[in-house]
């Protein structure tokens, strides 16, 4: 008697199945499988497909009943890996082999995708508020910088004035203090000015002589 090696698909029919936290799925799989050894297909296991078929189907029952629906919905291929291990050790007698074992359906309850559906909403909205938040902070900050910039170079105006008011009167000895964040330009402008001061100090003064 003779048997066909190539390749088979067998689809595992669709089951209603109630996860580890007690929500209720409809899966169903598909088993790529072909004959190796005829002799043990005929002899050790009366039509190894469909005996093959029923193996999937309860193993597939089995396996997504002992994890939670989180699990099942983010790590669907290893699942079904493991659905395919564990058939292909129970009909390692039966000359076939489990080529691969792939989930296509989980389908949920109504209410469990309207449930989802509000908690990706939700989750999208929440990062929608951190992402605008983290702008807003970011603008108050630049901002912060800029009014504090603009509040140095008042003040130092405010001394550059100052200092051409009371330059005129050479009795008058002028101390002040510079701040470190000062930059490069406004130190040199602070320079140029009093240099200028003092070059028109001394004109004035040869005029008077």
């Amino acid at each position: 008697m003779k048997q066909d090696k190539r390749i088979i698909t067998l689809d595992v029919s669709r089951q209603e199945v109630m996860t580890k936290d007690n929500i209720s799925v409809t899966v169903d799989a598909v088993v790529f499988m072909k004959i190796v050894n005829t002799k043990d297909s005929l002899v050790n296991i009366q039509n190894v497909w469909n005996s093959v078929m029923k193996h999937a189907q309860t193993t597939m029952r089995d396996v997504v009943g002992n994890v939670e629906l989180d699990q099942l919905l983010a790590r669907r291929d290893e699942i079904a890996d493991r659905i395919g291990r564990i058939v292909e050790q129970e009909t390692q007698d039966w000359g076939v082999d489990i080529i691969s074992v792939n989930l296509q359906t989980v389908e949920l309850p109504e209410n469990m995708k309207r449930v989802i559906a509000r908690q990706a909403e939700a989750e999208r909205e929440k990062r929608a508020v951190i992402i605008k938040s983290e702008g807003e902070l970011t603008a108050a900050l630049n901002l912060e910088k800029a009014v504090k910039q603009m509040s140095n170079r008042a003040l130092y105006l405010r001394t550059l004035s100052s200092l051409e008011d009371i330059s005129y009167d050479q009795s008058n000895t002028i101390v002040f203090a510079i701040p470190m964040d000062m930059t490069k330009g406004e130190i040199l402008g602070l320079s140029a000015f009093a240099g200028a001061s003092r070059a028109t100090k001394a004109v004035q003064q040869r005029e008077k002589e």
